[in-house]
């Protein structure tokens, strides 16, 4: 087979030694910051009480921490955990008003964060609660 050769693609390199000039693309970067944590307390067993309220009052506790209220939040991410309540259902549950953004990712608390980072980033939302609740 005559095959011509293909031209080899530029790539950065890794680590601190860029070439001068090179950018690294993070379109995220002084976009997005984590502004509040909430969380409930530990324990073997949750005292009879749902994963949802749980998820709720951990998630009340964020907002006032990061000196926010209802109006101010408009996206909701819950990773989806066994348990774990819907996005829709938390929203409705803390009253939002609000919610432009919502999605519940693979159970994985990093997978919650980065769709968060990409709501925000894409102009979906500007503001996102990302809940992770386990029973």
């Amino acid at each position: 087979m005559d095959r011509t050769r293909r031209r080899t693609v530029p790539r950065l390199p890794a680590g601190r030694n860029l070439r001068k000039g090179a950018t690294v693309r993070t379109p995220a970067k002084d976009q997005v910051a984590f502004v509040g944590v909430g969380t409930t307390g530990f324990r073997r067993d949750a005292g009879g009480r749902s994963s949802a309220s749980l998820a709720a009052e951990a998630s009340v506790a964020a907002i006032r921490d990061a000196g926010l209220t209802a109006k101010d939040i408009d996206g909701v991410v819950v990773a989806a955990e066994t348990g774990a309540p819907q996005p829709n259902q938390l929203a409705s549950m803390l009253e939002l008003p609000t919610i432009t953004h919502h999605s519940r990712p693979a159970a994985v608390a990093g997978f919650a964060v980065i769709d968060a980072v990409n709501a925000i980033v894409a102009g979906a939302c500007d503001t996102v609660l990302v809940c992770l609740s386990m029973m």
